[in-house]
């Protein structure tokens, strides 16, 4: 109260106070102010150190010619044209048909019929073949029957053969020319190397049979192999 009562009579001490409470504030503003560049100062220090240590990224400036030439080159090299197909030679296909044992018998037997003007018929034929089988079989030449699609057309070849080479005059010359072929044929095909003379001999002659078979086998010699 004394000191108020004296600034009012005082006005110089009044202005004074004043002066004082104002240089205070200023210098409370000043050292936050300092405080705060302190803190800046630090912080910005640490972000030096960090991109220092940190590595450098440079990035170029690319033109956006340069951007449309990259995307341009995949796509070129996607339209490339595909290389035209190599045409390959057409692969012929042989088709075979297999025919039954009974349609070849009765083949080879219909062929000699007509070669020979008609002496001897189909059935004649295939019976003959089952007589010469039969007998060697009960006689133990052999186990299984001879009787087969390859067999018979061997049979054939030979039998075309011989038709041009011997004259057959009766039906047992054309028995006799189709026992020699079948017996070269047991010689060339079956497990033996010969058989038995008597179950093939229509005629007693054997000498005009083994003549025959060796003439007839040497003009065949390299249709049989």
């Amino acid at each position: 109260m004394g000191a108020f009562l004296s600034a009012s009579a005082n006005p110089h001490l009044a202005v004074k106070q004043r002066r004082r409470s104002s240089l205070d504030g200023t210098k409370q503003t000043a050292a936050k102010i300092a405080k705060d560049m302190k803190k800046l100062t630090t912080a910005a220090a640490k972000l030096k150190l960090k991109s220092k240590t940190r590595p450098v990224t440079i990035v170029k400036s690319v033109s956006a010619d340069a951007i449309l030439e990259e995307k341009r080159e995949p796509l070129v090299n996607q339209i490339q044209p595909k290389p035209e197909p190599v045409p390959q030679p057409a692969i012929t296909r042989e088709t075979r048909t297999a025919y039954k044992l009974s349609d070849l018998c009765v083949a080879l037997g219909r062929f000699i019929q007509q070669k020979n003007a008609h002496l001897c018929n189909p059935a004649e034929t295939i019976q003959w073949f089952r007589i010469a089988d039969r007998a060697l079989q009960l006689n133990g030449w052999t186990l299984s029957s001879f009787i087969c699609e390859s067999h018979i057309v061997f049979t054939y070849v030979l039998m075309r053969k011989a038709l041009e080479m011997f004259e057959c005059k009766n039906l047992l010359d054309v028995k006799q020319l189709f026992f020699m072929c079948l017996y070269i044929s047991y010689t060339y095909n079956a497990n033996e190397i010969s058989y038995p003379l008597k179950p093939f001999l229509v005629y007693r002659d054997r000498v005009s049979f083994w003549d025959n078979c060796i003439s007839l086998s040497m003009c065949m010699t390299q249709e049989m192999l």
